[in-house]
């Protein structure tokens, strides 16, 4: 519900979300991706495989 929110406000939809959850189960990523969200890490973390995809989503020139 909170992606869904996030997504349909025009001041937050450009937000980058990635689902941090504990659940791990077989769709549950897919469930994610289609709430809205543009990646899924599953706890515990690994944080160097969450760091890599936060950096995927930032634009370019936040990268440099």
């Amino acid at each position: 519900e909170a992606t869904r929110r996030i997504r349909a406000d025009e001041a937050t939809s450009r937000i980058p979300i990635i689902a941090l959850t504990a659940q791990a189960m077989d769709g549950d990523r897919e469930k994610a991706l289609a709430a809205g969200c543009d990646e899924h890490e599953t706890k515990p973390v690994d944080l160097k495989q969450l760091l890599a995809k936060m950096e995927s989503l930032l634009p370019g020139d936040v990268k440099e």
